[in-house]
């Protein structure tokens, strides 16, 4: 059966149906809640399907799988199986989300479990947070600490090596090793400073 045909699931939420999506569209973070057996959302506020750029019913055709960036869906789901079994009574993770274009964004995910009592229902509700900005920070941060460790370690390299020694003229010696040095500095700075330039736009890229 083709994704796009696959049946809304069905839920039947504690609070009465026609007030609990409008309780829940009042809350300006991504709420939802989901069925940890299929991986599918069964309840979900207008911020996470803004978030995501999807329509309600979009999203519940979906699994969590699928808005979640691969290299993150291990974390993800053991993060989730540790909630569902009680291991952890709630899951704070940064990971990486898919919006329907394409584009990635980070979120806060804050899980926990609905439902402990004997033939209860298990369900995970989850909060997620727009932290985009706050990597993108994070980003800028190590990416110039990486330029300035590069630095000093060249500069370093300049400062101990002696310059070399011998009877020839310096001009017959051609560029001397601090030269030579001074210019591979230039060119791994302008190299960091690139990596860094593009690794600013990593939050909100596309995959």
């Amino acid at each position: 059966m083709d994704q796009g045909d696959t049946p809304v699931p069905s839920f039947d939420p504690p609070f009465s149906s026609s007030i609990l999506p409008d309780v829940f569209d009042t809350i300006e973070v991504g709420m939802g809640i989901v069925d940890p057996e299929t991986g599918r959302y069964l309840l979900a506020n207008r911020k996470w399907c803004d978030l995501l750029g999807y329509s309600r019913e979009e999203l519940y055709r979906l699994k969590v799988q699928e808005m979640t960036h691969p290299e993150d869906w291990e974390k993800t789901r053991i993060a989730i199986e540790e909630v569902q079994k009680g291991s952890r009574k709630r899951c704070n993770l940064e990971k990486r989300f898919i919006r329907k274009d394409g584009t990635v964004f980070w979120g806060l995910l804050i899980a926990n479990v609905l439902g402990r009592g004997e033939g209860e229902r298990i369900l995970i509700s989850g909060v997620v947070l727009d932290i985009d900005e706050k990597k993108r920070i994070e980003f800028q941060f190590q990416k110039e600490k990486d330029i300035t460790r590069a630095l000093s370690e060249i500069n370093a390299l300049i400062l101990k090596r002696p310059e070399p020694t011998g009877s020839a003229p310096p001009a017959a010696r051609g560029p001397s090793h601090r030269t030579r040095l001074c210019a591979a500095l230039l060119l791994a700075a302008t190299a960091l400073a690139t990596t860094a330039q593009a690794a600013l736009i990593a939050p909100g890229s596309s995959t």
